[in-house]
């Protein structure tokens, strides 16, 4: 092998190796997300302790995104943390981001949740919850247990004061304590005869069940059961009806009586007046009735005295005596007035001095060998003045 050659393989191998550590780098060091598209979002914490800028985002154990920027929001109240989340995993809206802590200090990001099928946008803003402090959890731990352990003390107490009660009970009352173990005993009894009783009852019940008419007769009603709750079923929607025509109804009436609400003051006005004008009308009519019942008033006078129905009775009398002597002039005034009214040339002058029959007379005719010509009297007359 020649020095030549010797220098091309260390030098190839030299090239190689570089290589292989290259690659080993860019895939063990993670340099390929910076190769990678990215989407933003941004999280509000009450409390980020633990987060600072590269703190890896995962879920379910798997890194998708890590933290690239915070804020202090300090007029809001919140740590405004900014999150790149590879493109090739997409978040639901409904994603909740939580801060977990291990017990060695490690802080991550959590995406919990997500079942929703929108996915979240570049840009969204979600609400997170912060990680416990484990020391503070021991701390609240600690002290829970010293207030435990102090109430179990005077719990201990307490039943020692308890115990000691029971003990003077049972020392100071054992005549009585025997006598209610005796009655209890009774009880017992009693309590045994009656599940005796009860299990006699089950026993007749079994007896009256195991009767194949007694079956039947079950049989029948537990079939007619489905009828019966159809119909049920049919009179609630009847009732449901009812009473929602009964609300259409109430409804009506509000939209009937709302007027007479609105008009409810002018209403009473009215009726207020009607009723002032119904007392003046009852005291007119209380002195009407006072002046008729009055012993001079003429109505009285008209009722109680009977010389003036006398008079009255007389007067009538003497009226009808007058109107039938009148009935002859008022015929002769007819007879009158109906010959005024077809011979009015009576009230001339030739009326005087030429009578008449009193009835309607055809006006002569005259001959001669021109045509006839019809004179009444009233011409005649005329023509003699002449």
């Amino acid at each position: 092998m020649t020095e030549r050659q010797m220098q091309f393989r260390v030098g190839l191998f030299t090239i190689i190796s570089l290589v292989l550590i290259g690659v080993m780098v860019f895939k063990f060091g993670q340099l390929d997300r910076y190769w990678q598209a990215y989407y933003t979002i941004n999280v509000h914490f009450n409390n980020a302790g633990g987060v600072y800028p590269g703190t890896p985002v995962k879920r379910h154990g798997i890194q998708i995104g890590q933290v690239s920027e915070l804020n202090l929001i300090p007029g809001e109240g919140h740590v405004h943390v900014t999150i790149k989340i590879a493109e090739e995993y997409q978040l639901a809206e409904n994603t909740e981001p939580r801060i977990v802590r291990s017990l060695l200090g490690g802080v991550t990001i959590e995406m919990t949740g997500g079942n929703s099928t929108e996915l979240l946008a570049n840009g969204a803003i979600l609400e997170g919850q912060a990680a416990a402090d484990p020391m503070q959890m021991v701390n609240n731990l600690e002290r829970n247990v010293t207030k435990t352990l102090g109430t179990f003390a005077e719990t201990s107490e307490e039943w020692r004061v308890v115990g000691k009660n029971v003990n003077s009970l049972l020392v100071n009352n054992n005549d009585k304590i025997n006598e209610v173990i005796v009655q209890t005993s009774e009880s017992l009894k009693q309590f045994s005869n009656t599940m005796t009783q009860m299990n006699r009852s089950m026993e007749s019940l079994n007896v009256t069940i195991a009767d194949p008419q007694n079956q039947e007769n079950l049989r029948r009603t537990l079939a007619a059961m489905p009828k019966l709750v159809s119909e049920t079923e049919q009179t609630v929607k009847h009732i449901r009806l009812a009473v929602g025509q009964a609300e259409g109804t109430l409804s009506n009436m509000q939209t009937l009586t709302e007027p007479l609400a609105q008009r409810s003051s002018q209403i009473a006005m009215n009726l207020d007046g009607a009723i002032e004008n119904l007392n003046s009308l009852t005291g007119e009519l209380n002195r009407f009735s006072h002046m008729v019942n009055k012993s001079d008033g003429t109505l009285q006078q008209l009722v109680s005295n009977p010389d003036l129905y006398r008079h009255l009775d007389q007067s009538s009398q003497s009226i009808s005596v007058l109107l039938k002597n009148l009935e002859p002039t008022l015929r002769d005034l007819r007879v009158f007035s109906d010959k005024v009214a077809s011979h009015p040339e009576l009230l001339g002058v030739s009326g005087v001095f030429k009578g008449s029959a009193g009835v309607k007379e055809a006006p002569p005719v005259e001959q001669g060998s021109g045509p006839i010509r019809q004179t009444s009297g009233a011409l005649d007359f005329g023509r003699s003045r002449k």
